[in-house]
């Protein structure tokens, strides 16, 4: 495909319900979320990318990074009027058909309409209703699922009706784990639409690190949230007689503040960190753990293979798609304390740096960002009806 073709393509971008570009800043993710947009303008994918935003806060925040990156010119943004204000749950549901009439026009300068979520999809279902447009449904995880295996028995249920609309009305979807890729080819309806996209990590800003030591605590990045089973963590580390650092905020972030104040806890908490100086924080441990009841496709797990640091996570589908135990890193034999503890001693036992250098290699082969931004942008070259059989 020539640059040339593929810069004609414009990308409408529909964040999740109540997403904005400052909420992505205030997560210290911006840098992550944007890198795949800026690439496709940078390697002449896509012309522009305008994203459907539920802040009218980012049209400044788009404004000020135009002025420090010339990516940006080639990025708009759509929101609500600033009398309105940063919208979310309800409001931001509510808005976003609102929003879409009010946007109609510049939607339909698009060639292709995406979801980054499966929340909020239902805004850019609604504008592919009124423009014709295109739709690629992307999500990195089954909402439902998640809300399922979080006992939110009403929302997975809210969440099903949402997939399954999605679904049938997209013209392409696009999924992170062949778990979710298999579940849903197995569908009649849908075996030709499903693509599957694996996520990606720029590969050269999460560059190896030069020095195993194995005398760095265990490393966790993520949410504070029970679906990553922490506790268990924590005990795991503790019976394995190693330190752990944490880097996250969420939820259990008081429970764990007041088990890191007791006496001999292994718990360190660090906060949050800006994602641009996460490599840095990576790199200076030598085992990373992801040890949660369900995932998507982690990309912190991705991030931290790619620094090339020794893995261990738990058996599960996501997880399981980048871990070959004892080579790419170690999978415990189950979610218990014994069992992470057992896994996390082999790792500081053995101080195999090679398994850390294979993980490494085996991100940039298959995960690099360069490589997922050619990928997707075969999709947008596409005509409607045929883009299943030529893309995935």
């Amino acid at each position: 495909m020539s640059a040339t073709e593929n810069s004609s393509k414009h990308l409408v971008l529909f964040l999740s319900n109540g997403g904005s570009l400052c909420d992505w800043e205030a997560a210290n993710i911006l840098s992550r979320e944007i890198a795949l947009y800026k690439e496709f303008i940078r390697a002449g994918h896509l012309r522009c990318v305008t994203i459907f935003s539920y802040n009218p806060n980012d049209r400044e925040k788009l404004l000020k990074a135009r002025q420090h990156d010339p990516l940006y010119q080639s990025i708009e943004v759509l929101t609500p009027p600033q009398w309105m204000g940063r919208l979310k749950g309800l409001r931001a549901a509510l808005y976003s058909l609102h929003g879409v009439f009010a946007h109609a026009k510049n939607i339909r300068r698009a060639d292709w309409l995406k979801t980054n979520q499966m929340s909020g999809a239902w805004a850019a279902v609604f504008a592919k209703w009124i423009t014709g447009k295109p739709l690629f449904v992307r999500q990195g995880y089954s909402l439902s699922r998640r809300f399922s295996k979080n006992g939110q028995s009403f929302k997975a249920n809210i969440a099903r009706v949402v997939e399954n609309v999605s679904y049938r009305v997209a013209d392409a979807i696009g999924v992170t784990s062949e778990g979710i890729a298999k579940t849903l080819k197995s569908r009649a309806d849908l075996q030709d639409k499903v693509h599957l996209f694996p996520t990606y990590v720029d590969t050269s800003v999460f560059a190896p690190k030069d020095e195993y030591r194995f005398e760095e605590p265990v490393l966790y990045v993520g949410r504070l949230e029970p679906q990553k089973n922490l506790e268990a963590l924590i005990e795991g580390c503790r019976m394995a007689r190693q330190p752990l650092n944490i880097v996250g905020d969420g939820s259990l972030e008081d429970n764990l503040r007041k088990m890191a104040n007791e006496p001999g806890s292994p718990i360190n908490l660090l906060g949050t960190f800006p994602n641009d100086e996460l490599p840095e924080i990576l790199r200076k441990h030598s085992v990373f753990a992801l040890t949660s009841h369900h995932e998507g496709l982690p990309k912190v797990l991705i991030e931290a293979m790619g620094c090339g640091l020794v893995c261990v996570g738990s058996p599960i589908p996501g997880i399981t798609d980048l871990i070959d135990n004892g080579d790419t890193g170690y999978l415990t034999q189950g979610l218990s304390a014994e069992e992470i503890a057992k896994s996390i001693s082999e790792a500081f036992q053995e101080k195999n740096a090679e398994i850390g250098k294979r993980a490494r290699a085996k991100i940039t082969a298959n995960f690099n960002l360069e490589q997922y931004a050619r990928e997707e942008a075969k999709l947008y070259l596409m005509e409607r009806g045929v883009a299943g059989s030529t893309v995935g």
